[in-house]
């Protein structure tokens, strides 16, 4: 029941940083906020990205419906700490002047996400996520556009933590949609 509480504090905790963004509070509420008060509200959604690595999940993509496959699972850990280790940059330098750091992590990212590709690439069970997804072109078009924004976010927010959680928010919650389908709470449809 641990990955499940973490599930649900990952919701509450998005639901809590999205109403402070519309109540007008700065940088989603983290502003008012100390550097270890900000780790410790982030450091679920490490172990909820952690926790589900010890499911038994379906070793390859299964392309009709949206479900979590071992490469998107590696993926997404990838991408979560990607968000994470920004934060905790712009926590500990809130007022740096340089981008180096954050272009470091990026590329790190993107290093580790082709490493996970390659690996399974080699095990001949690979896929493209969004490229291989059964979605209108439009859809594709548009999800494909939201990873260039993301990576561009982690360019140029420095000291800002909204921008990342924001990222963080839509990795999670893609699992969670997925985790919704398998159990046949909602269709691939909805």
């Amino acid at each position: 029941h641990g990955h499940k509480l973490l599930g649900l504090y990952a919701l509450l905790h998005f639901a809590y940083r999205y109403h402070a963004f519309f109540a007008g509070a700065d940088d989603m509420g983290f502003a008012d906020q100390n550097g270890w008060s900000s780790a410790a509200s982030l450091a679920p959604h490490l172990l909820l990205q952690l926790s589900g690595l010890t499911f038994s999940i379906p070793r390859r993509r299964i392309v009709t419906g949206s479900r979590i496959w071992p490469e998107y699972r590696w993926h997404a850990l990838v991408f979560t700490l990607r968000s994470l280790v920004l934060m905790a940059i712009a926590v500990r330098y809130p007022h740096a002047e340089t981008c180096l750091p954050p272009l470091l992590v990026v590329l790190c990212a993107m290093a580790a996400a082709e490493n996970v590709t390659a690996w399974y690439a080699r095990r001949g069970e690979s896929s493209r996520t969004i490229r291989d997804l059964a979605a209108p072109a439009g859809a594709q078009y548009l999800m494909s556009a939201t990873q260039f924004h993301a990576t561009t976010g982690c360019l140029l927010t420095r000291g800002r933590l909204s921008v990342q959680l924001v990222s963080l928010c839509v990795i999670q919650s893609a699992a969670f949609v997925m985790t919704l389908q398998r159990r046949g709470l909602i269709t691939h449809r909805q």
